[in-house]
């Protein structure tokens, strides 16, 4: 999720880290480039305050303050510009809610919110929204992944100036397994009955060759690996593919996920390369998490994330813990909860 302007400005902003600072994260969006449209939900294990506190050091990196203001007991806050505080490009606000879930949401879904889901109001992106803050129950429906990615109405949102050589799914769902040897199971649902079956027959008669034809040589061994290590079963107009793969495949899966987030999201290699060693560097400067973010950062340290500061952030020197993982969003939108991750294009 590291691409995604949202991680970007808090998690990296914040001196937090996504792994060791959060319990899930649930990224959901219609449009993932417009982050006024984006959703983001967290449990996080730090105390209230802390994470105030990263917010506040987030936006202060930003030429932003956030004026925190108690609504029917519940604290939220919206980052405003310092220079003009009437200016508001992104109207989102920071609410914590209880059981130690925080969401970053458009003003009007605060009702939704504050009352809870209501089902018989029906289908409503209130109700959809107000549903994903309940994070332990979204985060049951696949206890035993690490990521999950749902994209919705790909149809609708991919333009194609060709007809592709395969069917393209409406609807794809992608769970990762938090373990070292993780079962990945991907779900696609197509429009009809037929493209699926076109595409379970592609799958097993024309695919290899296309891998072989294809995929560049430093990649066809670990895709072709992929391909033979995957179980594959229609149901109607759904297919699903399971398998279960080493560390190094289940990496190089998750890589080419990222570098299709940051070639979506228009990130260099060298702002997505910056921004990770930041984050290493300040869990390196928290002593591996022996210190809470604020015991181990100046306001200053935080600096915008994947790019340039004036002056270098503390722990520059120090060796990484291996930095962060990716993580990934969520249902019927993306994203992502650890253990359960970010919608609907859509943590």
């Amino acid at each position: 999720m590291s691409p995604l302007p949202d991680f970007d400005f808090i998690v990296t902003g914040g001196g937090f880290h996504a792994l060791k600072d959060f319990n899930y994260i649930v990224i959901a969006s219609p449009n993932l480039r417009d982050l006024t449209q984006t959703f983001l939900a967290v449990e996080y294990r730090l105390t209230q305050a802390e994470v105030q506190a990263g917010l506040e050091r987030a936006a202060a990196a930003e030429g932003e303050k956030i004026e925190w203001e108690v609504r029917d007991g519940r604290t939220m806050g919206n980052p405003r510009p310092i220079a003009n505080p009437d200016q508001d490009d992104d109207p989102r606000w920071f609410v914590f809610l209880d059981e130690d879930v925080a969401v970053y949401v458009r003003e009007e879904f605060l009702p939704a919110i504050l009352a809870g889901p209501d089902e018989s109001k029906g289908d409503t992106a209130g109700n959809f929204v107000a549903n994903l803050t309940k994070l332990k129950t979204f985060a049951a429906r696949e206890p035993r992944a690490g990521l999950q990615l749902v994209l919705k109405d790909l149809r609708a949102s991919i333009k194609l100036k060709s007809e592709p050589p395969f069917p393209i799914p409406n609807n794809l769902e992608l769970m990762a397994e938090a373990s070292t040897s993780p079962e990945l199971v991907i779900k696609s649902e197509y429009l009809d009955a037929v493209d699926a079956t076109k595409m379970e027959r592609q799958w097993s008669e024309d695919l290899p060759a296309f891998i072989d034809d294809k995929v560049p040589f430093y990649a066809r061994f670990m895709v072709r690996s992929f391909y033979e290590a995957t179980e594959i079963a229609r149901d109607d107009k759904s297919l699903n593919l399971r398998a279960d793969f080493t560390k190094d495949q289940a990496k190089f899966i998750l890589e080419q996920i990222a570098e299709g987030a940051r070639r979506m999201l228009r990130r260099t290699p060298e702002q997505i390369e910056a921004a990770r060693k930041q984050r290493e560097e300040m869990w390196a400067a928290r002593k591996n998490g022996k210190l809470t973010p604020s015991e181990a950062l100046s306001p200053k340290d935080g600096g915008k994330s994947g790019k340039p500061s004036g002056e270098p952030p503390l722990g520059q020197n120090a060796p990484p813990d291996g930095g962060p993982a990716p993580g990934i969003p969520s249902d019927a939108p993306p994203i992502v909860p650890p253990p359960a991750p970010a919608p609907a294009p859509s943590p």
